[in-house]
């Protein structure tokens, strides 16, 4: 195929563009060599940066020169070429051309980018980044590649970054423009995928801006960001639901974000505010019982869990933690959202008769989800979250859900002593289930039956502390041992 090289090499102002065009496209699917791959990125571009009408392409065959040179840059030996300092100026000058011209040079920059992290630098410092956040129009598809490459140059902690959040360009605000701009045309091509990268790019300066500045206090909300809250809280209630899984991108991205949102002061009532119908206290409590109702019906580590992930291509571990912590966080700096959540997850008329870790609802998921193996940041997340909604009292946790559900999570925080006995609107409470504590008859009256129920009964106490950590089972021991047949 080396004779597509020389097809090249002959183009001159006074070849058909039909016959250029039908080069380029030959070049793109064709089977080159290394070599030859090479040398045409380098003549491409080279012809991009001098085009005009008597050069070998016109302005009208750059576009489709910059979509081979970006489909050739697909094969990891050559992709380098694309971001080389001479060929990233080439680039640069492109984005001052029209479109589709400047669109595909982009394309070429966020590729090259995205497979070569030392290059990232480079493009920021002759002012790439810079122009990427004017580019950053109403338009999907411009926006869309304008946030990949922003997202790519905000990775890591920088000047720029640090600059571009409290400079004068204010890039958090046009994210929050673009952020309700492309939710209101979210059905448009590219606006779905300008959504995402966008969440991803506020994702970064939330993260870095405060890393790269060494006198900012980390703990002190950045007001820079004030305009993106209300577009996150937007996101967050006007998404459309997704099915089977309640939880799809661009949410996913939207969670990771509201991490880093306060929910204290000046803030708290955003969460609590109706927003196209729900709040979003309300909203995340729904997504969080639905997910969990898809993923963990039953027991979190039965083995059609880990299947259903599989053939879903989803980690569990890494999908619903952050919603878990969102909640968490709202209930621990919200007196309202907490006592919205304590009366939603544990009301005061909770059917306490039956194990508590039994039930199929949203608690009983989230309890056994903290005694689960194949999770553990789920399990953290949970955890946490419970607690915070138990106004972080270790005595209120256990007295809601009792000491052997709360045992494990609260040895791992260096809480260890067993509480007392307590009470529900004056009914005596087990304070080691969160049962009501029923009389115990004689031994010597109870029926075979009972006595059954009353062995399976302690038998999956002891499961459970052994699963949490808090002790052996002693009658596994015990068959392990021999003792028993």
């Amino acid at each position: 195929m080396e004779r597509l090289l020389t097809d090249y090499n002959a183009i001159n102002a006074q070849t058909p563009r039909s016959d250029v065009a039908s080069i380029l496209n030959s070049i793109a699917i064709g089977q080159l060599s290394l070599e030859s791959r090479r040398s045409i990125i380098e003549l491409l571009l080279d012809d991009v940066d001098d085009a005009g009408a008597d050069s070998r392409l016109t302005l009208e065959d750059c576009a489709q020169a910059l979509l081979t040179v970006k489909t050739l840059c697909r094969q990891p030996e050559v992709s380098s070429l694309v971001v080389s300092e001479k060929n990233l100026g080439i680039l640069f000058r492109c984005l001052n051309r029209p479109r589709p011209v400047s669109i595909e040079a982009q394309r070429c920059v966020a590729n090259g980018l995205l497979l070569h992290e030392s290059s990232r630098n480079a493009w920021i410092s002759i002012g790439g980044a810079s122009d990427a956040i004017e580019k950053g129009n109403p338009d999907p598809e411009q926006c869309f590649v304008a946030a990949r490459i922003l997202f790519l140059a905000t990775v890591k902690p920088s000047s720029f970054l640090q600059e571009a959040v409290r400079g004068e360009t204010k890039l958090p605000d046009i994210v929050a423009h673009s952020l309700n701009r492309m939710s209101d045309i979210r059905e448009k091509r590219f606006a779905q995928e300008a959504l995402i990268d966008l969440l991803k790019l506020n994702f970064n300066l939330l993260v870095h801006s405060k890393v790269a500045d060494s006198s900012s206090d980390h703990d002190v909300w950045d007001t820079n960001f004030e305009s993106v809250v209300p577009a996150l809280m937007k996101l967050l209630c006007s998404l459309p639901p997704t099915t089977p899984s309640p939880l799809k991108p661009p949410l996913t991205y939207v969670l990771n974000n509201l991490i880093y949102i306060p929910s204290s002061g000046v803030h708290e009532n955003v969460w609590l505010s109706s927003v196209d119908g729900d709040s979003p206290l309300v909203r995340l409590w729904n997504l969080l019982r639905k997910t969990l109702a898809y993923y963990v019906p039953d027991d979190p580590d039965d083995s059609s869990v880990r299947i259903k992930c599989q053939n879903e291509n989803v980690v569990l571990d890494e999908l619903v933690p952050p919603l878990a912590f969102v909640l968490g966080n709202v209930a621990k700096d919200s007196t309202e959202a907490r006592k919205w959540l304590k009366n939603t997850l544990l009301p005061l008329d909770l059917d306490r008769s039956e194990p508590l870790e039994q039930r199929k609802d949203l608690l009983g998921q989230c309890i056994r989800l903290m005694a689960s193996i194949h999770h553990p940041n789920l399990k953290e997340a949970v955890s946490q979250m419970i607690f915070e909604i138990c106004g972080e009292s270790a005595s209120e946790m256990t007295h809601q859900i009792g000491y052997g559900n709360a045992a494990g999570f609260l040895m791992s925080r260096g809480i260890t002593s067993v509480p007392g006995s307590s009470s529900h609107n004056g009914i005596s409470i087990n304070p080691i289930t969160g049962m009501v504590s029923q009389p115990h008859p004689v031994d010597d009256n109870m029926t075979e039956e009972e006595k059954e129920a009353e062995a399976e009964r302690l038998f999956v106490l002891f499961d459970r502390l052994e699963r949490t950590g808090m002790g052996v089972n002693p009658v596994r021991q015990a068959q392990r041992e021999g003792r028993l047949q």
